[in-house]
């Protein structure tokens, strides 16, 4: 008897949740990652659900989860779990970049926060990424910072609905956009 077989005897569901990526795995490539380790349909097979870790897009130029890679990790993934049973992972932190290199994640508070007390700034949605960006100067460096807010989430809930996917996973509670609850609240 399988882990999951038990748990559906008790009642309970097994969900995993793995890395993903857009490709079958190479063992030549020079970009490696965890993800190797994954037999994506088996996991499907013997789970209720997967929660895809759709974010940290590894040739990002900004934003943690990109629309663009977004769909690119879906198209592949879908070939290997049936949709009903994915969950789109979201993130709810910010990616930092300093005149031009990512210098890590934030989260959205400190974000505008840090924006509201500088100077010579700006601020938009880019509707190609999918993402909010905060465009500021600390003196002489130059801070670009890619956040998730209530427009690119209801971008990927569209996304969710488009593919047939179970629903969301977020990650890391705290870190977002207040106002992300009740795009999250009216759209599932």
């Amino acid at each position: 008897a399988t882990l999951h077989s038990f748990l559906k005897k008790e009642d309970l569901q097994f969900s995993v949740a793995v890395v993903v990526r857009a490709e079958d795995y190479d063992p030549n490539a020079k970009n490696q990652d965890w993800s190797s380790a994954y037999d994506y349909e088996k996991i499907g097979e013997y789970s209720d659900f997967v929660s895809l870790m759709t974010y940290d897009d590894p040739d990002s130029v900004g934003p943690v989860a990109s629309i663009p890679y977004t769909r690119k990790i879906l198209n592949y993934m879908i070939t290997k779990i049936p949709p009903e049973k994915l969950s789109l992972g979201i993130p709810l932190y910010c990616w930092k970049w300093q005149d031009g290199i990512k210098s890590g994640s934030t989260t959205y508070n400190l974000t505008e926060k840090a924006y509201k007390n500088s100077k010579d700034k700006w601020r938009y949605f880019d509707p190609v990424y999918g993402a909010e960006i905060f465009r500021y100067m600390i003196g002489d460096l130059q801070v670009v910072t890619w956040c998730e807010n209530e427009k690119s989430l209801e971008i990927k809930i569209d996304m969710i609905k488009e593919y047939g996917l179970r629903g969301y996973s977020a990650w890391a509670l705290g870190q977002e956009n207040r106002n992300m609850w009740r795009a999250l609240w009216y759209d599932l």
